[in-house]
């Protein structure tokens, strides 16, 4: 296998026919009506997240996966992946839709990237507002950690993503991203140094409570990387 290109969870692929392969071993892996193991479940979660209409799947959020099987008039077989959201709530999604195109699978792993690059800014900015085990946010609340996430104000972070792509002219197919210990990072340093130092002069952050940080990511999703 040569230098890999694209990144879901913890695996890393050459070619988007790699990750054709890869799913179906995974459908292929279980019984109709048998749940997804935990590694599998973790890597269709992220495969479901590049869904068009992710967010109407994902709704109110998955619990469980599960594979099941439908018989056309030519009684061909086809076997799929079924939702279980954190209502119960049922639905299917084809994963086909999900892999899309190389261009969408290079804005996924450029905008992890991204992210994954500036976690000490945001740590940085997070820890400006502690007191002791607990952290005081925008609207005056002391709140314990696990109720607080540092949000990108204006622009939003896809936004700003999107700007530092315009600026330096990147070509997303082709700068090159690593996968260091399931993390992934830019292979290019200078890409990294770059990013770092625009998000550090560009960025206005904020700290909120994490279901308000949810419901901006959501309004985060729609806004497109753009530049290929």
């Amino acid at each position: 296998m040569g230098k890999a290109k694209y990144y879901f969870n913890d695996i890393g692929f050459t070619t988007k026919k790699e990750i054709t392969e890869y799913i179906r071993s995974i459908v292929n892996k279980y019984k109709n009506g048998e749940s997804l193991g935990t590694h599998d479940f973790n890597f269709m979660l992220e495969v479901l997240k590049e869904h068009p209409k992710a967010d109407i799947k994902i709704g109110c959020g998955v619990k469980d996966l599960v594979i099941n099987e439908t018989v056309n008039q030519y009684y061909k077989k086809t076997r799929f992946f079924i939702i279980i959201r954190n209502d119960d709530s049922q639905e299917d999604f084809s994963w086909v839709k999900c892999l899309g195109s190389n261009k969408n699978l290079a804005r996924h792993n450029f905008l992890i990237a991204c992210r994954n690059t500036v976690v000490d800014q945001i740590k940085e900015y997070r820890d400006m507002f502690k007191i002791g085990s607990m952290f005081k946010i925008e609207n005056g609340e002391i709140l314990p950690g696990n109720m607080v996430h540092v949000d990108h104000v204006s622009p939003l972070f896809n936004e700003l993503v999107n700007n530092f792509i315009e600026k330096y002219n990147i070509n997303i197919l082709s700068c090159g991203i690593t996968n260091n210990k399931m993390i992934k990072l830019f292979a290019n340093r200078d890409i990294e140094i770059k990013f770092t130092e625009y998000h550090k002069k560009y960025a206005v952050l904020r700290l909120i409570r994490s279901e308000d940080n949810l419901r901006r990511k959501k309004e985060d999703k729609n806004i497109v990387i753009q530049r290929v």
